[in-house]
């Protein structure tokens, strides 16, 4: 489970530009540490994946304060 999580997260940062600037700014935060960014991002997508399988939707914005993130319009 753990692989698939971890493989699921680079592709989630490759889609997601939500998910791609909070994991730029944790990996700049833990000094260039990209593990530590990875593994906090399989936390939380294992928390959504969770919500989803109650019937929620997935809503990156849900997971992230999009306000911090400064994320550019367009």
């Amino acid at each position: 489970m753990r692989q698939y999580l971890w493989l699921a997260v680079f592709r989630w940062i490759q889609t997601d530009s939500i998910a791609n600037a909070w994991y730029q700014r944790k990996k700049k935060r833990d000094g260039g540490r990209s593990s530590r960014a990875a593994v906090a991002l399989m936390r939380k997508l294992a928390k959504a994946l969770y919500h989803v399988g109650r019937g929620a939707t997935f809503d990156s914005s849900k997971l992230f304060d999009v306000r911090r993130l400064q994320l550019s319009e367009g």
